[in-house]
């Protein structure tokens, strides 16, 4: 019998090739993702599970899985301040975490940022660096925390500095380190799913220019 993949964020780039490579995978046979309204799937195994954000764990008995990825997150121009931001980036991945882990996942596997950490004095990277640090506490088998560079992908909403970034990043790629390097969401997604299934049981934390090698 397949394993269940559960996905946090599956409307953001990563999140959508998730849900389109699990769904391609013979390991898999079905994946839940938690979305806000009800919507139909046009991929096969993956079923919609409607959930409030605000009060997970009421929907604890719904969301059980061998398997968890989490590609939650948004940027603080778009949650709209300091509180909305670190409602999504380090709030809602706590939330999903700690619930999976009483559901007995195995794995947990967690799209981060390249520079996260816990005392940095920007903010956006110290969020990702204390939510890092929580869900590394949680009782998996295995987690995984990537940090991928800038994303390079297609995204449903246009976020003008991003659309430049990544112009730039694909003119000066080869002359840029493969540390900084962008990175399709495509290879995110892949790197995620080896992670989570390549039997080692571990606290693993992947960089960008490892992310790329996978």
């Amino acid at each position: 019998m397949g394993k269940i993949a559960v996905i946090a964020g599956s409307t953001g780039l990563i999140g959508q090739e998730l849900l389109k490579q699990l769904s391609e995978d013979n390991r898999y046979d079905k994946i839940l993702a938690l979305t806000r309204r009800a919507k139909e799937s046009d991929l096969p195994k993956v079923e919609y599970v409607v959930v409030d954000f605000d009060s997970l764990s009421t929907h604890q008995k719904e969301i059980q899985g061998d398997d968890a990825f989490c590609a939650l997150g948004t940027t603080r121009q778009k949650a709209g301040s300091k509180e909305a931001f670190y409602k999504v980036d380090y709030t809602y991945i706590w939330e999903f975490g700690r619930i999976m882990a009483q559901n007995k996942a195995q794995s947990f596997t967690l799209v981060s940022s390249m520079g996260a950490d816990k005392d940095s004095f920007f903010y956006y990277s110290e969020v990702k660096g204390k939510i890092e640090d929580a869900i590394s506490q949680l009782d998996f088998e295995k987690i995984t925390i990537a940090r991928p560079s800038l994303l390079l992908g297609d995204r449903k909403e246009e976020r003008l500095g991003e659309g430049i970034a990544q112009t730039f990043s694909k003119l000066f790629s080869p002359i840029i380190p493969a540390k900084y390097d962008g990175i399709e969401a495509a290879q995110v997604a892949k790197a995620m799913i080896l992670a989570a299934n390549d039997g080692k049981n571990e606290l693993e934390i992947i960089e960008n220019d490892e992310l790329q090698k996978m």
